[in-house]
C-alpha cells in the first residue's frame, strides 16, 4: 500500500498518514468493523481519507464510497461554520499565534530549522512543498529555471511531479529579496530535508510542530493587505472552478506579484526576520 501510494506522486506525510489510518482502521475497509468506532475521533477527515485510499487500493472502492452513504458518514462533522465561529472568539489559531510560534523557533531552534520555518511563514507553501523546494534549490535548480530571475518567483509548476500531484498544488512563490538571499546561502547543502526529520529537529529543542499554523497566517495577512481571494488561493495551489475565474478573471499577474510581494516584505518589517 505504501509503494502505491508513493507511485501516486503523493508526499511523504501524507503518505504516512494513509498507512497509519490503514493500519489502524483498515477492516472497517472490509467490512469487519462498524464506521460508528470513527465517531468523533481526531482527524477523522484525515482517516477517511486514508481509508479511501486504501480502498481503492483494494479496488473496492465503489463499495466503500456505498458504505459511507448508507451510514451517513461525512468528511466533516456538519458544523463547520460554526467552529470557525468558536475558533475566532477563542483565538485560536490566529495570525497573532502563527507569530509567537514563529518567534519561538527563532529563539530555540538551529540555523537550518530556523530558515525553513521562516520560508514557510513567508511563502504559504504547505511545509512539505517546503522541503521539496529547498531540496531542489540544493540540487542546483535554481539556476535550471526553477527561479524566475526577472519577476523573482519560483515556478514550481516547472517540476509537476512534485508539485501538481492530487489535489495538493503549487504553481508559484513571490520572493522577497531575504527569502531569496536565504535560498541562495542553501544551495549546495550537504543533505535532503523530509518532514520527518523536521520534526525530530524540532522535538529534539523541545518545539511543539504546528507548522500548519503559517499556512494559514500567510492567507490571513494576505487577505488583510488587499490581495484578492482569488489570488490568495492561486498563490497556494488552489484554482477556482467558478465561471468568473475561468472566463473572465485575467489581471495583470506582474501587478499582483509585486503586491504579494510587497505585503511580504511589510511583514518582515514587523517580524524583524
Amino acid at each position: 500500500f505504501r509503494a502505491w501510494l508513493k507511485g501516486r506522486g503523493f508526499s511523504y506525510k501524507y503518505v504516512s498518514d494513509c498507512v497509519s489510518a490503514a493500519r489502524k482502521f483498515g477492516d472497517i475497509v472490509l467490512g469487519k468493523r462498524s464506521l460508528a468506532v470513527l465517531e468523533g475521533i481526531k482527524g477523522k477527515r484525515h482517516v477517511l481519507m486514508g481509508l479511501s485510499n486504501f480502498a481503492k487500493f483494494l479496488g473496492i472502492y465503489r463499495v466503500w464510497k456505498q458504505m459511507l452513504e448508507e451510514y451517513g458518514m461525512t468528511w466533516s462533522d456538519g458544523n463547520s461554520s460554526v467552529r470557525v465561529l468558536f475558533l475566532l472568539l477563542d483565538g485560536k489559531e490566529t495570525v497573532n499565534e502563527a507569530e509567537e510560534y514563529l518567534k519561538q523557533i527563532e529563539i530555540k531552534a538551529d540555523d537550518e530549522v530556523k530558515t525553513v520555518c521562516r520560508f514557510m511563514f513567508k511563502s504559504g507553501l504547505r511545509p512539505s512543498e517546503v522541503l521539496e523546494c529547498f531540496n531542489l534549490v540544493k540540487k542546483g535548480e535554481l539556476k535550471r529555471g526553477y527561479l524566475n530571475e526577472e519577476l523573482k518567483v519560483l515556478q514550481h509548476w516547472k517540476y509537476a511531479d512534485i508539485f501538481l500531484r492530487g489535489g495538493k498544488k503549487a504553481f508559484l512563490t513571490v520572493l522577497s529579496e531575504r527569502m531569496l538571499e536565504d535560498l541562495r546561502e542553501w544551495e549546495g547543502a550537504s543533505c535532503s530535508w523530509y518532514y520527518e526529520k523536521l520534526k525530530r529537529r524540532m522535538h529534539r529543542e523541545g518545539l511543539e510542530v504546528k507548522l500548519y499554523l503559517f499556512r494559514k497566517a500567510w492567507a490571513t495577512r494576505m487577505r488583510l493587505f488587499g490581495l484578492e481571494p482569488e489570488f490568495v488561493d492561486l498563490f497556494q495551489g488552489r484554482v477556482s472552478g467558478s465561471v468568473f475565474v475561468r472566463s473572465y478573471f485575467r489581471p495583470e499577474l506582474r501587478t499582483v506579484i509585486e503586491k504579494v510581494r510587497k505585503a511580504v516584505e511589510e511583514l518582515e518589517k514587523q517580524l524583524m526576520v
